[in-house]
């Protein structure tokens, strides 16, 4: 199953079984007041009442996505706890940090807080800035990313602990927040194509790091995608599956393509890339992971173009999705 590719109508059943779930484990509190109203006559969201954390790096810290997922669901999140922490517990969220534990403050020490924010559904959105080469440990002879997943002992710890790869750190996250809460619904993430400038020259402290220009072709920005940063989410797939927890995939489902990358993104910086989604992408990410938490993944990408998200209404473009 390394390749993750599954027959059609093997996709519908998990589908609609998925969602089955979905709605069983999440809207039990929503369906019992889906009828009431509030005191302007609004109908509750099918969210309200339940408490997301979001753990991660600049991706999750920027807080580009989650008011809008907030607004598409009513599901509660707080921007304090993500950024800068609440009664002297860890922020949930930092940017340029990793999962691997090998210095103050990574994702792994910061994410154990999470326990005492009382959430219903955690959502891990990390592992982008962990070079690929440390995601495994250098023993690792697994074959197929499942197989090394299940080579990497899950490490868990505050403190600063080297020779950590970023699975195993995964893992230990994941398992300690398993074990702490054991009613909360815990979801990863994918991370989505980055915009890479064909004929750009890096400048500052990447030109002596970089060709120039450093990529010369768009085949070059997707040779590197591929070999570089795709392989992580292959890992991140395998990481869901192997605890069988749900996987928001917002490579395969998010709508933002090698094709129209450059919608999503604003100015690259001097590393001839950007990594962080302009309010249209970040649109696409909300909507993405809405459906994920509403519907269940269907293995459909949705049909979505820079007009609709100009829009603003993201409830209408959601719900105008494939799934």
């Amino acid at each position: 199953m390394s390749d993750y590719q599954t027959p059609d109508i093997v996709k519908n059943n998990i589908c609609k079984l998925s969602a089955l779930i979905s709605f069983l484990l999440f809207f039990s509190i929503a369906a019992a007041c889906s009828d009431e109203v509030n005191d302007e006559g609004v109908a509750p969201k099918p969210l309200q009442g339940l408490k997301l954390v979001t753990i991660g790096d600049s991706q999750t810290s920027i807080c580009g996505w989650q008011p809008l997922l907030q607004q598409l669901t009513g599901i509660d999140w707080s921007r304090e706890e993500t950024v800068d922490g609440v009664d002297g517990h860890d922020p949930m969220a930092k940017g340029g940090t990793q999962l691997k534990p090998s210095y103050e403050g990574g994702i792994m020490q910061r994410g154990l807080d999470a326990i005492y924010y009382d959430p219903d559904v955690i959502i891990i959105y990390a592992g982008q800035n962990d070079p690929l080469i440390v995601y495994l440990s250098a023993g690792n002879t697994g074959t197929t990313p499942l197989e090394q997943v299940g080579q990497e002992s899950p490490i868990v710890s505050k403190e600063i602990k080297h020779g950590v790869s970023a699975i195993s750190a995964l893992r230990g996250l994941i398992e300690y927040l398993q074990d702490s809460l054991p009613q909360t619904q815990i979801y990863l993430m994918t991370h989505v194509p980055i915009l890479g400038v064909v004929g750009m020259n890096p400048t500052g402290d990447f030109a002596s790091q970089y060709p120039s220009p450093r990529f010369s072709t768009q085949q070059d920005v997707i040779d590197y995608e591929m070999s570089e940063r795709y392989p992580k989410d292959e890992l991140i797939r395998a990481v869901g599956q192997y605890y069988d927890l749900p996987v928001i995939d917002n490579w395969k489902y998010s709508g933002i393509t090698f094709d129209n990358v450059q919608d999503y993104y604003d100015s690259p910086s001097g590393d001839c890339t950007q990594v962080h989604l302009n309010a249209k992408g970040d649109s696409l990410l909300a909507c993405n992971v809405a459906n994920y938490l509403l519907y269940a993944p269907c293995f459909y990408a949705p049909d979505w173009s820079p007009e609709d998200i100009d829009s603003g209404n993201y409830s209408a473009l959601c719900a105008s999705s494939s799934y």
